[in-house]
């Protein structure tokens, strides 16, 4: 059973980064750029939003029977993006990809918790946040050496026999939860309220991570109409009998405060698995090899992490001192990179090669075990927290929390990334460029034939990278705030 479901959360999680690597070579054969960026934020934002609801109705369904809807959804939409002829075509798919990529996150984190005692969840969560964190960081570079070498299609492909496999392992394995389905109405007013809430949130959100400004009317309209959306849904969640999110869930410090350090984790998590791989190929021109074994470290250390969390729970079940412990490495970490790349920048590591790959695999190494220590100690926090009838939609809601956090991350520092090149296209520096995101490419292209102008382009992207990267180490500080509010047990 247990294979079943890491196998679903590895596909689930690889697929929120794998495309990020290959946009160009998708768009390139489909002969259309105008809605790349939608290919990662369609998917983020469709997996955020069905969280909380995949949750509930596993509650009323059981896990299982709704584990098999998003596996069956999910293979049915890798299938369709594998064939996909247009880019509108791809994207339609991939919305749907991430409504049962979302559910396959939510409901393996509460089935466990479903069968595993207290102690021992924490074990089963230390394997589930190493396997989805090596995913997530995974996915770029395995989205890059499939499209450079295979075909972009590939990614895609390659979900379908490991998602028919974990189908037929957990709806096999996952018999032994023996549900009864509850007679209760299904709140679909709550649901209505918080799905659109959401969207036009993240939409907003997407659309600035894409360079549009966040002064944009039309972004504006979208974030305030969101915030009254969601402020109504939970008035009417606080009235309704049967709501999508219960008010307790609301009023549950260890529920709230563990959902916020996810949170930031995942900020910090998906800004790792996206900045850390740009900044490679752009500013050190690497290729998707050599941001593997760069990368590697960090891969590696995150499981680690995590697994070592899980067994430490089940002898010292103290959850606030691991997830201290967490955020204090793993922001450590990130100051680490920081320091690495200001080095790099200043001329300080200039002909050591083996001391910059010693000192950066260092770095990325210590952040990335820190992350591994935090998100199990947090989930299974969660999970104890609540009644056993309220496991699902708590893991959703905490599920839902860590996708928020990604999705707002990369968002927001893809946008501090791009407004660092704004000026650089709006002064008319450069000619080919139209955007932020084609400058970018030109830049780890080297398409220019003024040397002065790819230096000034890069110094402005190194910046870019610098902010980018002290949003992270700020978010970082934040959750080591919020650890302090976690309970001990």
């Amino acid at each position: 059973m247990v294979f079943g479901l890491l196998l679903a959360i590895f596909l689930a999680a690889m697929d929120q980064t794998v495309v990020s690597i290959a946009l160009l070579a998708i768009a390139t054969d489909l002969k259309d750029a105008s809605l790349m960026a939608w290919l990662i934020s369609g998917y983020l934002v469709a997996a955020t939003v069905c969280a909380p609801l995949y949750g509930k109705l596993s509650d009323i369904f059981g896990r299982r029977r709704m584990l098999m809807v998003a596996i069956g959804l999910y293979l049915c939409a890798s299938t369709a993006c594998a064939l996909a002829q247009s880019m509108p075509q791809l994207l339609v798919f991939r919305v749907i990809q991430g409504i049962g990529g979302g559910g396959l996150l939510v409901l393996c984190h509460a089935a466990i918790a479903d069968v595993a005692p207290g102690p021992q969840r924490g074990r089963y969560q230390g394997y589930f946040s190493g396997v989805f964190a090596t995913a997530a960081l995974l996915g770029p570079v395995v989205g890059g050496l499939l499209a450079q070498y295979v075909s972009w299609r590939a990614i895609f492909w390659i979900n379908v026999p490991l998602g028919i496999l974990a189908f037929v392992m957990c709806e096999r394995r996952l018999r032994v939860l023996n549900h009864k389905m509850q007679a209760v109405r299904i709140d679909f007013i709550g649901a209505a309220l918080l799905t659109t809430g959401l969207l036009l949130i993240l939409i907003a959100l997407a659309r600035i991570g894409q360079g549009i400004a966040w002064n944009d009317p039309s972004i504006l309209w979208s974030m305030v109409g969101g915030a009254c959306i969601l402020v109504a849904f939970v008035l009417f969640e606080f009235r309704t009998a049967q709501p999508i999110i219960s008010p307790s869930l609301m009023r549950n410090r260890t529920v709230m405060v563990c959902s916020g350090v996810l949170s930031l984790m995942f900020f910090i998590l998906y800004g790792c698995a996206i900045l850390l791989p740009l900044s490679m190929q752009t500013l050190e021109h690497l290729s998707p090899g050599e941001v593997a074994l760069r990368m590697l470290p960090h891969t590696l250390a995150t499981p680690f992490g995590a697994f070592f969390a899980g067994r430490w729970m089940l002898k010292h079940p103290n959850f606030r001192s691991l997830v201290l412990t967490g955020t204090t490495v793993g922001t450590f970490g990130l100051i680490a990179i920081e320091t690495h790349a200001i080095a790099l920048r200043e001329g300080w590591l200039v002909g050591s090669g083996g001391l910059t790959w010693l000192t950066h695999s260092a770095a990325v190494a210590i952040a990335g075990f820190g992350l591994g220590l935090t998100m199990p100690a947090a989930m299974v926090a969660v999970q104890s927290a609540v009644s056993k009838s309220e496991v699902g939609i708590a893991t959703a809601m905490s599920s839902f929390f860590r996708q928020l956090g990604g999705a707002v991350g990369i968002a927001v520092l893809t946008s501090v990334l791009f407004a660092a090149l704004g000026p650089v296209i709006s002064q008319g520096k450069v000619q080919q460029a139209s955007s932020p995101a084609q400058l970018l490419l030109d830049i780890a292209q080297s398409q220019t034939n003024d040397p002065q102008a790819q230096v000034r382009n890069e110094a402005a992207l190194s910046n870019g990278f610098q902010s980018a990267f002290i949003l992270c180490i700020a978010a970082g500080l934040l959750g080591i705030a919020l650890g302090t509010r976690v309970p001990r047990r």
